[in-house]
């Protein structure tokens, strides 16, 4: 098995261990690694702990390989470069990148089943690479009619649903034709009637828009 600084394996005790380098010269234990736990232990060139017996638990047995991204509409997802997105859809036809998310500010990006921009191995700031682990919040999109599609809280705590899509602006959500020097310009939105009928969150208001699925 071929070592690479930065690549990540698989111990005999199952832990995903980073390789921090290759060329220690150290009572004969050249690798170095570092477990998700803080955990570090050397093991000679072959991977293994240098003594004679039955495996040790740190002892490397393969590459390390993630399990595939489920990707579910609704749902929200880190991309590689931090930011919170949301799955409007995941099923178009004869389309090679069938999953279409939408981001904070209202951009729509296309990605392959896989939740990648690219179909090549190159990675991108863009493809998913986890299930956003913020607060999640549970629309009652069945019980609203269909031209409401969104739900926002804006910084002061107050809920709107939306007829169109809102941007974030600098303390609040609005409509795309608004602006920070235009304050609820066309702002076509309907604030929950009971206080029964708020939905509940508890996060960053700059990442609750709610979408309603495709």
């Amino acid at each position: 098995m071929k070592f690479i600084v930065g690549n990540y394996y698989r111990t005999h005790g199952g832990m995903k261990a980073r390789c921090l380098a290759t060329d220690r010269n150290t009572g004969g234990c050249p690798l170095l690694f570092l477990t998700e736990g803080g955990d570090v232990f050397a093991l000679n060139k072959h991977g293994i702990v240098p003594t004679s017996g039955a495996r040790y638990i740190n002892d490397i047995v393969g590459e390390w390989i993630e399990p595939p991204l489920v990707i579910e509409v609704g749902k929200h997802y880190r991309t590689r470069d931090g930011r919170r997105v949301t799955c409007l859809t995941i099923g178009r036809p004869a389309h090679s990148y069938p999953v279409v998310i939408m981001d904070s500010y209202g951009v729509l990006s296309s990605l392959t089943e896989t939740g990648h921009v690219n179909m090549t191995s190159n990675t991108n700031s863009s493809d998913l690479v986890a299930k956003w682990t913020g607060t999640e919040v549970i629309i009652p999109w069945d019980d609203l009619p269909p031209h409401i599609i969104a739900w926002a809280m804006d910084k002061n705590g107050m809920q709107y649903y939306y007829t169109q899509v809102p941007l974030r602006l600098k303390d609040r959500w609005d409509n795309p034709d608004a602006s920070d020097l235009s304050p609820y310009a066309g702002r076509t939105c309907y604030p929950p009637q009971e206080p029964e009928h708020e939905i509940k969150y508890e996060g960053d208001w700059k990442d609750c828009l709610q979408v309603r699925p495709l």
